[in-house]
């Protein structure tokens, strides 16, 4: 457990800790809470999108923004992401993958100029080409989804072509069922194409502000939505449940309705430790991610 406190509070209550024999469970420390760091390393992180909310001007009824930037500038990107995530730029590589936030009628041109991993372009566009990463025995392909009128992979693109097991990084959901028919319908073109990704085994996604762990019947690819990270969470579907559960004929989700993080350590050649974390680093889920039966086992804490 870690505590976070800027002032001379944070030495006090470290004494007491240690006075009371609890110094090995949590860890104080004395900064501010946007600048932590804590002990939790990383090989690599990967942001699913939406880096820039600082759109519109602060209401003049909200004395907590009154001096926070807005716009499509540096200042509000420099508030909104590169400052908070400072302290991990300096040790940790980043994956970016890009958010409907950062569409070129919204804050394109600040994800060109800055998180694009490509060479610099004049125009804007709002679909890029997908790319892909070799990651050991593993391939790791990202894809643009930010703009909803193209989301359909092209079974034609070689990037998508290969053998090793294959992770796919997006903005956007691509199999999760949805409550409304007409959108389902509208999306089974991309669920199939998805699904026909040679070696896919786990989509990774974001843009629902929610923590959605789901699996499918036929072994088909696990979906993992974490969208909890920095902003207004979804309500929940059951009034006043932290953890939800959905299991209907051909799916089975669990989802978290709080802030957090998802940490993944390989625990054997198809096999993954997925936890859950709030914002403090106390796992809140664990769960065993197995690739070759495309299951996910969970368990509420550590």
């Amino acid at each position: 457990v870690y505590a976070i406190e800027a002032s001379s509070v944070a030495g006090r209550a470290r004494r007491l800790l240690e006075a009371n024999g609890l110094g090995h469970i949590c860890t104080v420390l004395q900064c501010k809470v946007e600048v932590a760091e804590l002990p939790e390393k990383a090989d690599v992180i990967i942001h699913v999108g939406d880096y820039h909310y600082r759109e519109a001007p602060c209401p003049a009824d909200q004395a907590g923004c009154s001096k926070a930037a807005s716009g499509y500038n540096w200042d509000a990107w420099l508030q909104d992401y590169f400052t908070p995530i400072a302290p991990a730029f300096a040790t940790t590589p980043f994956i970016h993958v890009r958010g409907n936030h950062e569409l070129c009628d919204r804050a394109g041109e600040g994800w060109f100029r800055y998180l694009e991993p490509r060479h610099w372009q004049e125009k804007c566009a709002d679909q890029m080409p997908p790319y892909s990463l070799t990651m050991g025995d593993h391939r790791w392909i990202i894809f643009d989804s930010a703009d909803e009128a193209n989301i359909v992979p092209s079974a034609k693109d070689p990037v998508l072509r290969g053998k090793k097991p294959t992770w796919l990084f997006t903005h956007r959901p691509v199999v999760t069922p949805d409550q409304d028919p007409v959108k389902e319908k509208a999306r089974e073109p991309m669920v199939s194409a998805v699904r026909s990704i040679p070696g896919l085994t786990a989509l990774f996604a974001g843009h629902w502000h929610v923590l959605s762990l789901d699996q499918f019947s036929g072994k088909a690819p696990l979906e993992i939505i974490s969208g909890n990270g920095g902003t207004a969470m979804d309500p929940p579907q059951h009034t006043g449940k932290i953890m939800d559960s959905q299991n209907i004929a051909s799916y089975f989700g669990q989802q978290y309705y709080d802030f957090g993080y998802i940490r993944l350590d390989r625990d054997g050649p198809s096999t993954w430790i997925l936890q859950e974390k709030d914002p403090s680093g106390k796992t809140v889920l664990r769960c065993v991610m197995n690739e070759t039966s495309a299951t996910l086992q969970c368990t509420p804490g550590a």
